[in-house]
């Protein structure tokens, strides 16, 4: 059931995901390559935490965690997505599917 909610989770933020945001709610929407960059600072920032006291995964996809760790790592998306799709990066468009491919 775990596994079940992490994975409904996650796919709801790579199709769109009603979250609230300064009072107001809004549809937010991520892509694999954010929630990657996310997840590698979530990792890196709980290196040396016991075992007992690290979020898991349906923690941390939850609504505000996620959020914050993809603003925080938005800088280095923005760096790896120029180097990978060239200027007009922003235009890029991935499709999900229940699998997701890219």
């Amino acid at each position: 059931k775990a596994k079940k909610d992490s994975l409904n989770k996650y796919y709801a933020w790579l199709t769109g995901k009603a979250v609230t945001v300064m009072g107001s709610k809004k549809t937010v929407r991520y892509n694999h390559i954010q929630i990657m960059f996310a997840l590698k600072k979530f990792m890196d920032d709980n290196e040396n935490t016991e075992e007992q006291y690290i979020p898991r995964l349906p923690t941390f996809l939850g609504e505000k965690m996620l959020c914050d760790y993809v603003t925080a790592t938005r800088p280095a998306y923005e760096r790896y997505m120029s180097s990978k799709y060239g200027e007009g990066w922003q235009k890029v468009k991935f499709s999900y599917d229940k699998g997701g491919s890219e």
